[in-house]
């Protein structure tokens, strides 16, 4: 059970991955980054993971782990170690800097991540952990698939001509001209990016001004696709 928060993810080193699909696509494309294969007692589907240490739980004790009820295997994976990210070099295309702290958001901003071709995703200190159970669900196994580094705290990072972040205050999406390489923060859910940030270099997404904002992961994909545009 300690694998299903980030506490004991971070202790472990270890993650689940839950999911039919999702088990079998990792098994094909990643079957390096997974140890163990957990299955119910009486399940008749066989799985294709000969490399892997085999657990059969009784139904009550599996469906502890089974939080989604998916009734399918789940996959023990290794958390690997996340390098530290350089924000003192160039960026390289469209990398986001990201600081949301919910986990099934920031699945969601990390599939659009994907679907985008971010170049990379530095996860600052306030960020949930990107192989918690509803983070990995969320991103359908983006999170496996990404270039992920870790940065510092939202709030130490330094205003540079590369770094832009979204405030309603900001330059329009509709007529800005995208740099090639920038980095982009994605704040937290509520608080948004810092003043100092803000008062750089900031964009907007047109919308109706009755609605003060939009979600993190909603307005990181609009930003995203007006890039990619």
């Amino acid at each position: 059970n300690s694998l299903l928060d980030a506490r004991g993810i971070k202790k472990q080193q270890q993650f689940l991955l839950m999911g039919s699909r999702l088990v079998k696509e990792a098994l094909r494309l990643h079957p390096q980054k997974f140890s163990e294969l957990i299955v119910p007692v009486g399940y008749e589907e066989g799985v294709a993971a000969p490399d892997l240490d085999h657990y059969i739980l009784e139904k009550p004790l599996f469906k502890e782990l089974d939080v989604y009820g998916t009734q399918s295997p789940i996959l023990v994976g290794n958390t690997p170690a996340l390098p530290e990210t350089d924000l003192q070099s160039a960026p390289q295309g469209l990398e986001l800097l990201v600081a949301t702290g919910d986990p099934s958001n920031l699945g969601a901003l990390l599939r659009s991540a994907k679907a985008f071709s971010a170049s990379k995703i530095t996860l600052l200190k306030e960020c949930a952990h990107p192989f918690h159970p509803k983070c990995l669900r969320s991103s359908s196994g983006a999170v496996l698939n990404l270039d992920l580094q870790s940065g510092p705290s939202i709030q130490d990072v330094v205003p540079q001509p590369s770094v832009y972040s979204l405030d309603s205050s900001g330059e329009s999406l509709h007529n800005f001209s995208w740099p090639k390489d920038l980095r982009l923060v994605i704040g937290e859910e509520g608080l948004g990016v810092p003043k100092h940030l803000v008062d750089a270099n900031t964009l907007s997404i047109p919308m109706n001004s009755e609605l003060e904002s939009l979600n993190a992961m909603v307005a990181a994909g609009i930003s995203m696709y007006s890039y990619r545009q």
